[in-house]
């Protein structure tokens, strides 16, 4: 959005029923841009992604915004940073070339750890800070410079689950990575059951019943083309596949965000270009629990809408955020639907 300089990172409060509260920007002169944000334990706010404005080389770097629980925070100097206390602060984080968060979540002990992608090789990217943002470790994982993390989750205190995606051959393939406590590797898995085109995981969640996790994705690799599928997977505690399905048409589909619902059941949000009314509509698709499709919905006009994202809300509703062209004023605008758990279209 709009703000000091080009692209500015927004934080936008609602209340339950979807009725505005307060916004803020941050950011400086160039571009720069939040991917992720939790409500941390106490009351404020922590946001990751990436700043153009304070990098010192140009590039990006990771950046992370701790507010209080009305938004507000210290104002960072040249480099990105500042420190007032542990409600108030901002850091930077970066080596030579493209670094951001993706991905953010608080460890039961009160500390943070990011996921994303680094400049360097190998790219997926995570680090551990403290209350006030100073690092405890980070590491470096997977083959190459395009491999990225998306998605991270804590595992059940051992560690940590990252998602994303890895490329070891020709194609880009679903990456799950274990790391400790640490931040050492235990296990790099690259498991997609086709691997003849580009996978990638976007989301992953803990399963409502706490058997194992819930991944949404996008995956090219079963009708071997240049348009992706809609994928839902589930995996064990231990991060073996025990679910595996695809959904989509003629075009581009994808999955980032889904979970499993109080009745046994997986619902799934994204985006599809080949159904609904415009170019790209949001597309939520609910299923059994063995992956069989139980409603498809689109949402959406003559343009373009995409779902970016997504969370589970206190009574269980499906929470989709993204973008809308067909109902705005012009430009994109954000997007919030929050869908009934006992919706049926």
């Amino acid at each position: 959005t709009a703000g000091a300089g080009g692209t500015n990172v927004w934080i936008l409060k609602i209340d339950n029923s979807g009725q505005y509260s307060w916004s803020r920007t941050y950011g400086g002169q160039e571009n720069d841009i939040g991917k992720d944000i939790i409500q941390t334990s106490d009351g404020g706010f922590l946001l990751t992604g990436y700043t153009k404005s304070y990098s010192v080389d140009g590039n990006m770097d990771l950046w992370l915004i701790k507010t209080d629980q009305s938004g507000q925070t210290c104002i960072p100097n040249e480099n990105g940073n500042c420190t007032q206390n542990s409600s108030k602060w901002i850091r930077s984080y970066g080596s030579s070339g493209n670094d951001f968060g993706n991905s953010v979540i608080e460890t039961i002990d009160g500390n943070y750890v990011v996921a994303g992608k680094n400049g360097r090789i190998p790219s997926i990217f995570a680090i551990m800070v403290d209350q006030l943002g100073d690092k405890i470790w980070d590491g470096l994982y997977g083959y190459g410079p395009n491999d990225v993390a998306n998605s991270i989750i804590d595992n059940n205190g051992q560690g940590f689950f990252l998602v994303g995606k890895s490329n070891n051959n020709n194609d880009d393939n679903l990456c799950i990575l274990s790391i400790g406590n640490d931040g050492v590797i235990q296990n790099l898995a690259n498991e997609s059951l086709g691997m003849i085109g580009d996978d990638v995981g976007y989301n992953i969640v803990k399963k409502f019943d706490e058997s194992g996790y819930v991944i949404a994705g996008a995956n090219k690799s079963y009708n071997n083309s240049s348009w992706s599928n809609m994928w839902l997977l589930t995996t064990s505690i231990a991060g073996n596949f025990d679910l595996d399905k695809n959904f989509g048409g003629s075009y581009t589909e994808v999955g980032n965000y889904a979970h499993q619902t109080p009745d046994n059941c997986y619902i799934v949000s994204g985006f599809t270009e080949s159904y609904g009314q415009g170019l790209y509509d949001i597309w939520v698709v609910k299923t059994d629990n063995s992956g069989e499709q139980i409603f498809s919905h689109t949402i959406g006009g003559s343009l373009d809408e995409k779902a970016l994202g997504g969370t589970r809300g206190h009574n269980d509703e499906l929470v989709i955020v993204g973008y809308t062209k067909s109902f705005s004023s012009g430009d994109d605008e954000a997007i919030v639907i929050i869908m009934n758990p006992n919706y049926q279209p």
